[in-house]
């Protein structure tokens, strides 16, 4: 349509309406990209060091070096920068053939070609690149496309003409651009973040324009008829079958190294260093907003709901924290749940979240409560600096005192030691006549057998424990930790009477259930070894009996 003449004219024009276009979106976003750049100083400030580039690609190396998935991808990334440029070569070749008398149709036909690689490309990773990648899996599907390189490079080789240069010439753009990028970016997300960056620079760095550089001098030799006709054909196909191959074990290590991430606990993005995010982009936080308030509230769209409220909160939490406690009160018990947990884990201690936690205790739904129970006491055990002073302890020690006997026997045990330090004297009373019942309970001179009350036991030394400590602390109020621990050495106390007499219990099973409390204590302790909980436990460790482990 414009012909070859204006070829120069064309390239001339486009860049400059993508730089007026540049202009006009930045001058739009002139706000918030003052905010990001902001956000992206106040994070680079805080590292103490820059690294150079050179630095990165050597780190980016000893990562490559060490992961079998990096090694394999680094060979893989080679082979295929190989292939497509000799793919160029060769086609190139056969289209300059056809039309070496017609730079007007060979002009032609390079635009016909590169219009239908957009709109191919287009569709096929609109309908059907998400729906194969969901049937097959991304380890296979990183298949496909060296499979149809190695077809695009027998065909031109085998048959070389029309059919096989444009087969070739869609498989280095089209089909490279469809199946190959967004699948090679797939497989980087199963290095962990702290290598994910270094280790894609080193191989868009170094591999990429290695394998260019091979590339060209095959070329160069080919035009210098240093390399015959045959050496081609062979080089081509045994680069293809390497791609291949090496594909295969990028399928298993990707499994490998996927199975690892996850174990690690290391896919949560939210946990890098603030200096290696890249600041919060506020239309993201926008439409997020957007997207979380406009779900329908039926129990099918809670949990999508509860993943875009958590990522809300994690960009910026004063616009999500209302927001999720608000919707906390008309969705289902699922997103409670999900909530209520979150928030605890991060630490929230927010009016609101803490009423939501005393609601939560009176939820229908099981799990609910159990999430609010375990958030409470969790906010109750935390550094006083770390509360809230507008709700008082007493009135969440009444909330949970409400439902002591429906607890789990660890958090049952957290709170009589809450009871026993701040309740009222009501609560202080329960607190004591539970610890009582339960040190009846475990029947501590029965023979040797009966285990149901043993965890009971576990419980109330924990409990027990505790009391001594805060007992002896408002008795003889010590000036610092270190006179804490020469009292509680020094001074009679039931806790170390009773478990004096339990390490040499004749049965195993409750000299088992005297460790936790053991060990609690010898922390606390700094493992002194004059401290009388560490010279129990060498006496455990000593006694000749412990060959013999307790049953489960």
């Amino acid at each position: 349509m414009f012909g070859l003449e204006n070829t120069p004219l064309i390239w001339a024009v486009c860049p400059v309406g993508c730089f007026i276009l540049v202009m006009g979106i930045e001058r739009r976003l002139r706000g918030d990209l003052e905010q990001i750049e902001r956000r992206r100083q106040q994070a680079y400030s805080k590292k103490r060091t820059e690294k150079g580039g050179l630095q990165n690609l050597r780190e980016g190396f000893e990562f490559v070096r060490r992961s079998g998935l990096m090694r394999a991808l680094a060979i893989a990334t080679f082979a295929m920068v190989v292939l497509m440029n000799l793919l160029i070569f060769q086609s190139s070749r056969v289209f300059a053939s056809e039309y070496a008398n017609d730079p007007d149709g060979l002009f032609a036909f390079y635009g016909l070609l590169g219009g239908v690689s957009n709109v191919g490309g287009l569709l096929i990773q609109s309908l059907l690149l998400s729906r194969l990648i969901n049937w097959l899996g991304v380890g296979t599907m990183n298949l496909l496309f060296p499979f149809l390189t190695l077809g695009s490079v027998a065909a031109i080789n085998a048959a070389p003409g029309m059919a096989s240069g444009i087969f070739a010439r869609l498989d280095t753009n089209m089909l490279k651009q469809t199946f190959r990028n967004p699948l090679d970016a797939m497989l980087y997300n199963s290095i962990p973040v702290t290598n994910k960056a270094r280790a894609r620079g080193f191989v868009n760095g170094v591999i990429v324009p290695a394998g260019t550089l091979s590339a060209g001098l095959i070329i160069l030799a080919v035009k210098v008829q240093a390399f015959t006709a045959p050496m081609i054909v062979g080089i081509g196909l045994g680069a293809a079958l390497l791609y291949v191959l090496v594909m295969f074990t990028v399928r298993r290590e990707y499994a490998k190294a996927l199975t690892s991430l996850l174990g690690g606990d290391e896919l949560a993005f939210f946990r890098q260093d603030a200096s290696e995010m890249v600041p919060t982009d506020p239309e993201t936080v926008k439409w997020l907003r957007q997207k979380l308030e406009t779900l329908p509230t039926d129990s099918s769209a809670d949990r999508q709901a509860l993943f875009i409220s958590q990522m809300l909160y994690d960009m910026d939490t004063d616009a999500a924290l209302p927001l999720m406690l608000d919707m906390a009160k008309g969705r289902s018990a699922v997103f409670r749940k999900g909530t209520i947990e979150f928030l605890a884990q991060a630490g929230v201690a927010h009016v609101d979240f803490i009423r939501l936690c005393q609601r939560g205790l009176e939820d229908p739904e099981p799990m609910v409560q159990e999430s609010a129970a375990a958030a409470l006491l969790d906010y109750l055990n935390r550094d006083s600096d770390s509360r809230s002073a507008i709700i008082p302890e007493d009135s969440i020690l009444n909330s949970l005192f409400h439902r002591l006997d429906d607890l789990p026997l660890d958090e049952h045990a957290q709170l009589v030691v809450l009871l026993m330090r701040g309740g009222s004297p009501g609560q202080k009373s329960k607190a004591r006549s539970l610890l009582e019942n339960w040190l009846a309970a475990a029947d501590l001179d029965r023979p040797a057998g009966g285990e149901d009350n043993l965890p009971v036991l576990e419980a109330a030394l924990v409990v027990l424990a505790e009391t001594e400590r805060q007992g002896l602390i408002a008795r003889l109020r010590p000036a610092n930790s270190s006179e804490l621990k020469h009292l509680s050495n020094t001074q009679p106390n039931r806790f170390k009477d009773l478990t004096g007499r339990l390490v040499s219990h004749s049965d195993p099973y409750i000299r088992h259930q005297v460790i936790p409390a053991l060990v609690r204590e010898s922390r606390l302790a700094y493992w002194d070894e004059r401290y009388w909980s560490v010279q129990f436990l060498a006496r455990l460790l000593d006694d000749p009996r412990r060959e013999h482990p307790p049953r489960r």
